[in-house]
């Protein structure tokens, strides 16, 4: 099989590029002051995420779609110049127009123009180079060009009769290889060592008709679907192994591990292996549990004995522990590298998130918010405990239960008990891009924990955090503010009404779930495998073939950050990447929050210390690693550098109620 190349004349491509609907040469925003560039990028994102541009019916509606969200998002905030600049951007784009693709033609001279044509006149002449983008913007292709499609790649073809069966090596570009339904190898587009003969075949024979449907994968959605075991990857939603151990990780693919158990008793000890876990748990006791080849580590620092300590019982009913968040002070983890070196301390009741170009600082944990979990279980002479989850009805309140889909009619459609106030997660190095996150429970709380010492040894509590991109209009205080006395709101829908405020003072808080950000700047959801232990957490990074220092895998482009989904696929290795072209295994950025060698990230959190049924507040921290998934928005993906790995340490203070 040969690759077909078309030449054309360079006046007849000269004359084909004039005729297309635009033709851009210079900068997007080339006579927007600097300032406001990141408002306006904003603001397009915000609008882009409300008007989906490859499902819009014409250009026109488009547009209109484009202006109502913008003038909602950015009015009185973008000058009169700015507006334009972002309306033409929608305006100078393939969207809703059929059979159109933006194409760029760099010439010998390094000069570059795009313009909105058809993909079949998408063709470079003698001495240039052309591609069709994957970008739908004029204002982004002219930015961005075709780095996307750089160079070739070995594209493993599939056989054909004259073939004898093998996969043909050919050099191809990402997309001409998925458009022949190709293997993407990556590589230089040499086919030098042919990487093909590795590849294998599948023959399929056909007895009299067969019909085939192809749902697509909604795995890492945060949602339970049909076929799956459990969702998101990662999160602790898969049945424990038995009574008193915790729940498993679910797999890459949404399901449960099956790995068989072997159990050897020694005087004294009782050891468990199971081989091919995700999870290592070490407890500081009689019983150990180990598991190798792992990433991510669990230690709870207590003790676990069958004997019984005078006056300690939390078995005295329906009883339920109370988690209250504090004010973080100290240093809770670390990020070190290959050899040990500490490259980043982490605050206590700090949020951490971005690989190493990450462009927003960590976020603050609020204080002041109460999570209430039902004992399920428990037993008086060990002081073990089993947590569940606690419905509104038990609480009183969807503010501070732990249920899955109970409702919020502060956000309409948006079911799950809250867990803690809007988050404000402010990014001085370019406001526009702040955001207000609302964290809300996906599947309902459960784990388990010891009476006798107030430890936790894994709370599993999986979150949809909903992003709402207000930074275009309200900056640095991306959520409202709940302040003065009496308490009013002081932005958003329900600006100047009463609220009940969750938080010490500060620029960007006290904020209440009485002060919802604006519905209009809703952009996504992130299903966030959150799991809490009194312990410490670790994850530590792989180095893969298109990326070292990888905490966090997606399936994603080898030369861009572009990621497969929504809902992205989760990863440990090129092999699980079989969609075109997000065929390589990685994160936006290597390394984890700013720093690019990170080999380890550790969390240690810390037990109450003391027996739980005398009903006092004890201290306490939680802590958790986690990995986030991309938000498939231009502007917080680039901003919070997703998909990436995550960590917060909760300081605060733990109560048993009876």
């Amino acid at each position: 099989m040969s690759r077909r190349r078309s030449f054309l004349p360079q006046a007849a491509v000269v004359v084909l590029l004039l005729a297309a609907t635009a033709i851009w040469t210079g900068k997007a925003f080339p006579r927007i002051d600097p300032a406001e560039r990141a408002l306006v990028a904003a603001t397009r994102a915000g609008a882009e995420a409300q008007c989906d541009c490859a499902s819009a019916s014409t250009h026109r509606a488009y547009l209109r779609c484009v202006s109502h969200a913008m003038k909602a998002l950015a009015a009185g905030q973008l000058s009169k110049r700015g507006m334009h600049a972002a309306m033409r951007c929608a305006q100078r784009s393939s969207c809703g127009r059929a059979g159109k693709a933006t194409c760029c033609m760099t010439d010998a001279q390094g000069h570059m123009q795009c313009a909105i044509t058809t993909a079949a006149k998408c063709v470079a002449p003698p001495g240039s180079t052309a591609c069709v983008t994957s970008f739908a913007s004029l204002c982004d292709a002219i930015d961005q060009g075709c780095r996307q499609a750089a160079h070739d790649i070995n594209c493993c073809l599939p056989p054909s009769s004259s073939a004898g069966g093998a996969f043909v090596c050919e050099p191809q570009k990402p997309s001409e290889c998925a458009a022949e339904s190709g293997i993407d190898m990556g590589g230089d587009g040499s086919c030098v060592p042919d990487p093909c003969g590795a590849v294998g075949t599948t023959t399929t024979t056909v007895v009299g008709t067969t019909t085939t449907t192809t749902v697509a994968s909604l795995c890492g959605n945060g949602i339970l679907d049909p076929g799956e075991e459990c969702d998101p990857p990662w999160s602790r939603t898969c049945p424990a192994r038995g009574p008193g151990h915790i729940n498993r990780e679910c797999q890459d693919d949404c399901t449960c591990p099956t790995n068989p158990v072997t159990t050897t008793t020694i005087v004294g000890t009782t050891s468990t292996t199971i081989v091919g876990e995700t999870t290592t748990t070490t407890i500081a006791s009689t019983t150990s549990t180990t598991i190798p080849a792992e990433t991510t580590t669990t230690t709870i620092a207590s003790t676990t004995t069958t004997s019984t300590i005078a006056g300690c019982s939390c078995c005295t009913g329906t009883g339920r522990l109370a988690f209250t968040t504090g004010v973080g002070s100290g240093n809770c983890g670390a990020v070190v590298d290959d050899t040990g070196t500490n490259l980043l301390s982490l605050g206590c009741g700090g949020l951490y998130f971005g690989g190493a170009g990450v462009g927003v600082p960590p976020s603050v944990i609020p204080d002041g918010a109460t999570s209430f979990t039902n004992l399920a279980t428990c037993d008086a002479g060990t002081g073990a405990i089993t947590l569940s989850a606690t419905t509104a009805t038990d609480t009183g309140s969807n503010r501070n239960c732990t249920a899955a889909g109970v409702t919020n009619p502060e956000y309409p459609g948006k079911p799950g008990c809250l867990f803690g106030p809007p988050l404000p997660i402010p990014n001085p190095n370019s406001p526009a891009t702040s955001t207000c996150v609302v964290n809300r429970v996906t599947t309902s709380a459960s784990g388990n924990g010891n009476c006798n010492d107030g430890s936790v040894a894994l709370l599993n509590i999986p979150l949809g955090s909903d992003i709402y991109l207000t930074g275009p209009t309200d900056g640095v205080v991306p959520c409202p503010r709940c302040t003065g006395t009496p308490s009013t709101c002081t932005a958003g829908p329900n600006a100047g009404q009463p609220c009940t405020p969750v938080g010490t003072p500060s620029a960007t808080s006290p904020t209440s779930h009485d002060c919802p950000p604006a519905a209009g700047a809703f952009i996504g959801t992130l299903p966030i495998p959150f799991a809490l232990s009194t312990g410490s957490q670790s994850k530590t990074s792989t180095d893969l073939p298109a990326q070292p220092f990888v905490f966090c895998g997606f399936c994603g482009q080898q030369f861009s950050p572009s990621f497969q989904g929504p809902p992205a696929k989760a990863c440990t290795a090129d092999s699980q990447c079989t969609t075109a072209p997000f065929t390589k295994c990685r994160q936006r950025t290597s390394g984890a929050f700013a720093q690019g060698p990170a080999r380890t990230v550790s969390e240690t959190g810390s037990p109450g210390g003391a027996c739980l049924s005398d009903g006092a507040m004890h201290d306490t921290t939680l802590v958790s690693v986690f990995c986030i998934p991309p938000a498939f928005n231009a502007t917080v993906d680039a901003a919070g550098d997703l998909p990436s790995p995550g960590a917060v340490a909760l300081p605060g203070q733990s109560q048993f109620i009876p």
